[in-house]
Formats: structure tokens, sequence, C-alpha cells
């Protein structure tokens, strides 16, 4: 029987630490994929950003484009599980190594499994971007291409504006203050997203801002470092309306090391207004030339 359209298959992917990874595949309708493209979602949400607005999001570009798409739940988000339910961060948190060591591989090796002779990708949004980026340059994931979006750390040699850094910094004691308070760091109760983050994610972080060093929470795998590692063909896609989550200047430092990367910055929407903000550079369906600009890059990206 063919496909229904718009019917995505959803699926659990389990992680060697036990944990089951929400995620939801959808097949090209008209011809044998292009191959499979992952979806990272970013922080204070789910996978479901890359569906939206419904019927014109970000994965269905691309699955129009003749990719497998696959998005997923990083744990602790969406309607990833532990031990058949989905647990609150205060009762089963996590830290930033997990999603870079567990969520991500465990995803793309199930892909890899699966489908072992497509071109893999990873389209990362902010969070899933640098996820993606830690993850490909410690060696613990092979994509063939890389396409992160808004994607930045939040550190003093990345941001040249004092101002702008101050206001980081207060922003990230402020957020760990509250998940200190709280045992998790509540983001649905103070609209800033749908999904909630544990304490250790945001001490980590916040580390990432006050020392300067983008390490795991050991110091034993320099994130940074291994972005120099990194041999495949990579998209930064930013936004000159993105004016303090990732300036495009940050990105453009961050991945400096990065030898094949490719940078388009989106600089007014498809209709020749302000350029998208942050999140509306993967929700809004008025910034969708700038993601057919990245999968015509694909085309070309070997």
């Amino acid at each position: 029987m063919p496909r229904v359209p718009d019917s995505p298959e959803k699926l659990e992917i389990r992680t060697a630490d036990g944990r089951g990874l929400g995620a939801e595949l959808d097949e090209p309708m008209a011809r044998a994929p292009v191959g499979t493209a992952i979806f990272a979602h970013p922080m204070f949400a789910n996978r479901s950003v890359f569906s939206r607005p419904r019927g014109a999001g970000v994965a269905r570009l691309f699955r129009d484009a003749g990719w497998r798409t696959l998005a997923f739940d990083f744990r602790g988000h969406g309607e990833s599980t532990c031990a058949g339910r989905s647990p609150t961060p205060e009762e089963r948190p996590w830290g930033y190594d997990d999603l870079v060591r567990g969520d991500l591989p465990a995803v793309v090796d199930a892909a890899r499994v699966r489908w072992p002779n497509d071109r893999l990708i990873v389209v990362g949004h902010s969070l899933g971007g640098h996820v993606a980026l830690a993850a490909q340059g410690a060696g613990l994931v092979r994509a063939d291409a890389l396409v992160v979006a808004g994607t930045n750390v939040w550190m003093r040699r990345l941001e040249p504006s004092r101002r702008v850094w101050l206001l980081k910094l207060a922003m990230l004691t402020s957020m760990a203050a509250v998940a200190t308070r709280h045992r998790y760091f509540p983001a649905r109760a103070l609209r800033l997203g749908t999904d909630d983050e544990a304490t250790p994610y945001v001490d980590d972080f916040t580390r990432f801002g006050l020392s300067g060093r983008w390490t795991s929470r050991s110091g034993d795998v320099d994130y940074q470092a291994g972005l120099a590692s990194i041999s495949v063909p990579t998209f930064s896609l930013t936004s000159a309306g993105d004016n303090l989550y990732c300036r495009p200047v940050c990105a453009g430092r961050l991945l400096q090391p990065v030898a094949r990367c490719t940078h388009h910055c989106v600089t007014k929407n498809d209709a020749g207004g302000p350029a998208p903000g942050h999140m509306a550079m993967v929700t809004d369906a008025g910034a969708r030339d700038a993601w057919q600009r990245a999968l015509a890059w694909l085309a070309d990206a070997h």
C-alpha cells in the first residue's frame, strides 16, 4: 500500500544508556531518496519546530527536494522517554555531553544501519547545530555533510560586543540561578519554549560562557579544538535579524576552524521585509528562500 501523504512514521531510537528518543521518519513521495537528513532541534524545543508552519516546515522542504527526513527529540524533550514514559528534567536530569555522546550518535548509528549506502547529513538549529559540530569534531558521528542554522556557543572570545556579552553573561547567570532554585529550568512556565531543561545541562551551558571553554564536563574532550578536524562540507546559515542568540559575526568566529565551511547570512525575509529572528529562521514560512539555498548547496557539496 503506498504511503499516505503527510503521515510520517513514528519511531523510538534507543541510546546506549537506555533512553528512548522519539523520532519521525518521512520518505520522499515521488522518487528514490537522494539521502537521509537527520534534524536536531534547538534548546527549549523539540523536533516539531521543523514541521512549522504546518505543510511548509523545513523538514517538508527537504522531503520535497528528495531527502528522507528523520527528525528526533533529544532526551528529556518531546516524545523521548525513559522506562516507557517521559520523565521530568528533575527526575532524570541530563547534561550537554549526553546529547553529544549519547543521543546524536544513537540516531546517526540507527540511520547508518538501516540505510548503509545513503548519503547522510545532519541539519541542526541552534543547540542541534553545535551538538552536531561537537559530535562530528570528536569523531562520535560520521555525517557526510552538516547544515547548521543559528549556531553559536556563548563564549566571550566569540562575541566582539562588550555590551552584548554582558547581556549574555547576565542571562547565563540568571538561567543557572533559576535552574538551581527549581532543580530544573522551567522554560514552559517562563514562556521561553515548549520544553524544560535539566539543571546539569544549564550548568554546562553556563560553564562554557564563564570559563570561555567549550569542553566536556570532565575536560577531556575539547569540542572547540575538534572543529579543526571536521573535513566534511559544512553550511552555516545565519540571519541579520538574530541580534542576540546567534549573531552572524559570532557564528563566523565559531566556525573559522572548519576548513570546508560555506556561510550564508539572511538579510531580509522572502517578501523583502526584515530578516527573521532566531527561531523564525526555522518556523517562519517567510524564511524558506535561505533553506532553498542550503538545499542547492547540498546538491553540489561533495
